[in-house]
């Protein structure tokens, strides 16, 4: 059996870093799988509808379906990935932003598209922007790395992540909670 491989995980300031280095749309969704743990599936699946601004820089996401490997737009992997996400600051400012540069009649955040978002990852960012090993999936794990870098619960974690329980969201991170030195807390 093949050994699992560890994420290659970025820091939310080399995150912001990357997104302003990319003059693409799909900077947009490098920050919704980085700011807020989106799935590929799940970023190329996103409506307009789905995404509600809230004001006073806040917002919420609502994951109601995902683009399938074969460009097919379909129910989420399980019934614990649908659900209505709150939005980190930068990432509903960043969203604003985008919506403004979107003609009105796009139904989908990323429609028309020339590829989806993986593969436009792996031409054009993977290796130049971020490591040679970097997936696009790694974003989403680095969402999580941060969560547990900045002390938020396992609970919330599982919550945002959208894992089906909380044994999930403890096997796939307990090695990043390991890593915490207790040097790097800011008590």
């Amino acid at each position: 059996m093949e050994e699992k491989r560890e994420p290659e995980c970025l820091l939310f300031d080399e995150i912001f870093v990357l997104i302003a280095s990319i003059d693409h749309p799909y900077k947009y969704g490098v920050a919704l799988a980085g700011l807020a743990g989106l799935r590929a599936g799940e970023i190329m699946g996103l409506k307009w509808k789905d995404i509600e601004f809230l004001g006073d820089e806040k917002g919420k996401i609502t994951i109601e379906r995902q683009m399938d490997t074969e460009g097919k737009i379909v129910p989420p992997k399980s019934e614990s990935c649908k659900a209505t996400l709150p939005m980190v600051k930068p990432l509903t400012k960043l969203l604003e932003v985008f919506r403004t540069t979107r003609p009105d009649d796009r139904e989908y955040l990323f429609q028309n598209e020339d590829e989806r978002i993986g593969d436009w990852w792996n031409k054009n960012i993977r290796g130049k922007l971020v490591p040679a090993d970097m997936r696009f999936h790694d974003l989403r794990q680095s969402f999580a790395l941060n969560l547990v870098y900045k002390g938020v619960t396992i609970l919330m974690i599982k919550k945002l992540m959208r894992h089906s329980d909380l044994q999930t969201t403890f096997d796939a991170y307990k090695h990043m909670m390991q890593e915490i030195d207790i040097w790097d807390l800011d008590i």
